[in-house]
């Protein structure tokens, strides 16, 4: 077991005035879903980063798995609430996602999908909210909110009427959010401090708390965790692997092209001396025999040196340095002496 303390393990909150100074953080997706399984706590959650006055609750779904269609990619939701008129998913994103806009877009077909029930007009779909609480920029402009519309591009007096409503938000620059409730949301979630004037991010900041106290349940979580981190780095060492044979494939083909481009230039060197020297009566053959023989050797000391200068380069990651050596006799040479090829 780690002797760390468990906020040092995962990052913990920063220590802030009455604020979570070790354990699990909010920004942690276990933690998250667990403090946010109170319908009154994510009902509230919701009104601050939708802006949209919500009616209390009884019923949430938390860490939801849905398969729009058999076959198609399950997404599992960290929260979702619905009532009558609305539905209303709520993620938290720690990490950072290269693809977040078609996230965003599957997640909204996903919710459509399963709340539209079989023979209902599309006029039956709920309006809907999908908000990303982010702990970084994911658009990098340094906004602390941006809200996602679909319009026209070529009149802004179009209204497209879908109903359907993306906000991704960046805690780290909660500093310029001027909705205060919005901001000490934001904070919180960015270092951990919690501002006293604030009550419902005091009673998140209590959950919280209640949460890290639970020490069977934090350890649960860690080896979960550890397990992921096990899994994202081991399938980072076989991409990192792919490409190192893929390189290691493409080296492999320039050599060749080399070699054959210098076996080429052998052959019409040869062709030429062996016209000059068939002016010479009674040695022609012989010449021709022993230059025949020369070069072939040489080609396979040099195929051999070159082969063995390719794997030793790869080895230390190297592999660039020959391709560039290729078309650089001065440099292949060099590289050749480097490693007593």
């Amino acid at each position: 077991m780690d002797e760390r303390s468990v906020g040092e393990r995962f990052g913990g909150a920063a220590e802030g005035e009455g604020g979570l100074m070790m354990g699990l953080p909010l920004s942690n997706s276990a933690m998250f879903t667990r403090v946010m399984s109170d319908p009154e706590l994510f009902r509230q959650l919701a009104e601050v980063v939708t802006g949209v006055r919500l009616e209390p609750s009884t019923d949430n779904n938390v860490e939801q798995t849905i398969e729009p269609v058999i076959g198609a990619r399950g997404v599992r939701m960290d929260v979702v609430a619905a009532d009558d008129g609305r539905v209303i998913d709520v993620e938290m994103q720690a990490r950072s996602e290269p693809s977040l806009g078609k996230r965003l877009r599957y997640y909204q077909s996903t919710l459509d999908v399963h709340h539209l029930r079989k023979g209902e007009d599309y006029s039956c779909l709920r309006e809907s909210f999908i908000v990303f609480l982010c702990t970084f920029d994911a658009f990098g402009l340094g906004l602390p909110a941006y809200h996602l519309e679909r319009a026209c591009a070529e009149s802004a007096e179009v209204h497209v009427g879908d109903e359907s409503h993306w906000t991704v938000l960046n805690a780290s620059a909660y500093k310029g959010e001027t909705h205060r409730e919005l901001a000490a949301v934001l904070e919180y979630v960015a270092t951990g401090s919690v501002r006293k004037d604030d009550p419902f991010v005091n009673r998140v900041d209590a959950a919280v708390r209640h949460a890290n106290g639970d020490r069977k349940w934090v350890e649960q979580v860690y080896s979960v965790m550890s397990y992921e981190e096990n899994v994202r780095m081991r399938y980072s060492i076989l991409a990192r692997q792919e490409v190192a044979e893929k390189v290691a494939e493409k080296v492999a083909e320039e050599v060749e092209e080399k070699l054959a481009a210098v076996r080429q230039e052998a052959v019409a060197e040869g062709r030429a001396e062996g016209r000059e020297e068939g002016r010479e009566e009674g040695r022609e053959e012989g010449r021709e025999e022993g230059r025949a023989e020369g070069r072939e050797e040489g080609r396979e000391e040099e195929r051999a040196a070159v082969s063995r200068l390719a794997a030793a380069l790869k080895a230390e990651g190297r592999e660039s340095e020959l391709i560039e050596a290729l078309s650089d006799s001065g440099a292949l040479v060099a590289l050749m002496r480097e490693y007593g090829c």
